[in-house]
């Protein structure tokens, strides 16, 4: 009797230390493999562990009846994609911008048989580009009911009350089978129009977290001119549809570097351009954001002025074109370059103006590492810029990698007008004994 309750409390603490849905990915991942009795480290136990899951579904999925050539095609796609962020080193956030990583990131999930959000082969089916339209079609056939369940709620309808009372801490994503296939770079349109053959309704119904409707995730990311004018086409309303930020479509398709997307959107709803989300925030500033030089040429080719708009936070587009970029991404960082030229020759002057933290593009680009020819074409502009501080009494020059002795000393050249603008002194101070500047820390 000892040893029968004693293996119970065993099993029973076990399933009360599972972590939930929406635990860190290291958390799950360490409780896994702890429970399979392999170390936290042991990546080689963990492989030899897989492979025996796939040997006995091998055996077994000969005698499953549901397991058709659909399904193990939808599952054959969706190891390789794992398989793809294992061997490529691919991050397993999916970049692109497509909706896969919300599927990929539930794994590990000792939970999923309670709520459903792991394994749906329509949701996966609708997230796999490299899927078959027949298999697509056969798992829709087969599954029918499953598009109209978003990600995280397809059994919950199956589920006793006390089984969906136990789901309230793990908050449903939301999205159905359409928001994946959109969220796409090359999405199919015939895959496009078999879910909505299922369900017509479903591209009027946004995402439950971002409120993001089927066409926002095609704005963001699809770069499908036939599924854009299609989404456009049959709900013509989801073109001035709201996120929970204020987000048209037309301010996420600055995301797309289809710039042709924004040409789509607009035919017809010239409206959109001067749309801004709910803190101020213009189409440039998304371009910007997004580092879209393209996009950005064509918002201000069709309104002049909204390079000197600023946001509820007194940024200006420029202000938002500097972030952290790997030294090695040479096409983002002359997408960055090439971003800047274009508002500068309209707008040069923005390259005085501070943000509400006394921050002028200079500090900027010089705080966020940029590449050396993004700083000097701001100097060159303004370069009275390397000596202003900003509101933490900060030149541009205190945030300079220490290592860049180019950007130093193009900084420096500014160094002879400082006695004439009384800023001697506090310059001294900057400099170390050996005519180093100080970096601050």
């Amino acid at each position: 009797m000892n040893k029968v309750s004693s293996q119970y409390e065993k099993v029973s603490h076990a399933h009360r230390s599972i972590p939930d849905g929406e635990a860190d990915l290291d958390d799950r991942a360490d409780h896994l493999m702890t429970s399979l009795q392999i170390g936290t480290t042991d990546c080689h136990g963990l492989m030899r562990h897989v492979l025996d899951c796939l040997g006995a579904l091998r055996v077994r999925s000969k005698l499953d009846r549901k397991m058709t050539p659909a399904i193990r095609a939808v599952f054959k796609s969706a190891c390789n994609k794992f398989l793809d962020a294992l061997v490529d080193y691919q991050d397993e956030t999916h970049e692109d911008g497509s909706a896969l990583h919300l599927l990929m990131n539930v794994f590990p999930d000792e939970r999923k048989r309670r709520d459903g959000r792991s394994w749906l082969p329509l949701h996966w089916a609708a997230s796999l580009d490299d899927l078959n339209e027949e298999h697509l079609k056969s798992v829709a056939k087969e599954r029918p009911v499953n598009a109209k369940c978003t990600h995280g709620a397809a059994l919950n309808a199956t589920l006793t009350l006390e089984q969906q009372t136990g789901l309230e801490k793990v908050p449903a994503p939301g999205l159905l089978p359409l928001h994946f296939i959109c969220s796409l770079k090359h999405p199919r349109l015939s895959n496009v129009k078999t879910i909505l053959s299922l369900y017509p309704d479903a591209v009027k119904i946004p995402e439950e977290t971002k409120h993001w409707l089927p066409l926002h995730f095609a704005a963001y990311n699809c770069m499908s001119d036939d599924v854009i004018r299609f989404l456009i086409d049959i709900h013509r309303p989801s073109v001035y549809g709201n996120t929970r930020k204020g987000q048209l479509p037309f301010l996420l398709a600055m995301h797309n570097t289809r710039s042709e997307v924004l040409d789509d959107i607009l035919e017809g709803h010239s409206e959109a351009l001067d749309s801004c989300d709910i803190k101020g925030n213009t189409a440039l500033h998304y371009a910007a954001r997004f580092c879209n030089p393209e996009g950005a040429k064509k918002v201000i080719a069709w309104n002049s002025e909204i390079a000197t708009m600023k946001n509820f936070n007194d940024e200006l587009p420029v202000h938002k074109a500097f972030v952290h970029i790997n030294r090695d991404n040479k096409q983002k960082r002359w997408r960055q370059l090439e971003l800047l030229r274009i508002i500068l020759d309209e707008n040069p002057e923005t390259v005085s103006q501070a943000d509400k933290e006394g921050n002028l593009p200079l500090h900027l680009a010089v705080g966020y590492n940029a590449a050396f020819e993004v700083c000097e074409a701001l100097f060159n502009v303004y370069p009275t810029a390397a000596l202003l501080p900003d509101r933490d009494g900060h030149l541009p020059i205190h945030y300079c990698d220490p290592k860049d002795e180019a950007l130093y000393k193009l900084l420096l050249t500014s160094s002879k007008p400082l006695q004439k603008l009384g800023m001697s002194s506090s310059f001294a101070q900057l400099m170390t004994a050996d005519g180093v500047p100080a970096v601050r820390k």
